[in-house]
């Protein structure tokens, strides 16, 4: 019983300190995001893609994906990824966008994005 709370109390301490380390420290921060976008770009491949796929905003403003494949996935050449218009109508072999072009599909992921504004304080 002893050794389990302080074994919580080192792992949550050690997070917490991971944390104020990468995201309180900006020098540590930017060496990260830097290696990050780094590691993205290599895995990716492609400069359409890379606009498409990596954020433009700083690490940890939204929840961090850890994944060795999901990249390399989404760079297979039949996926399509759409960003630049939404979705008008669903339809039984596929959707319709804003610019009123057809895509024929097997699956729809829908990633709107994680949004924090009002969890806290609720405003």
């Amino acid at each position: 019983s002893f050794l389990l709370h302080l074994m919580r109390i080192i792992v949550y301490l050690f997070t917490e300190i991971v944390y104020l380390l990468i995201f309180e420290v900006d020098f540590i921060n930017q060496f990260i995001q830097k290696y990050i976008i780094s590691d993205m770009k290599r895995a990716i491949n492609n400069k359409s893609l890379e606009r498409k796929l990596i954020p433009d905003y700083q690490l940890g403003c939204k929840r961090i994906l850890a994944s060795d494949c999901y990249l390399q996935c989404l760079s297979d050449p039949k996926i399509e990824i759409i960003t630049d218009s939404g979705i008008q109508k669903f339809q039984e072999k596929g959707i319709l966008d804003s610019s009123n072009r057809f895509h024929d599909l097997d699956l729809v992921i829908m990633a709107t994005g994680f949004q924090t504004k009002g969890l806290i304080n609720g405003s």
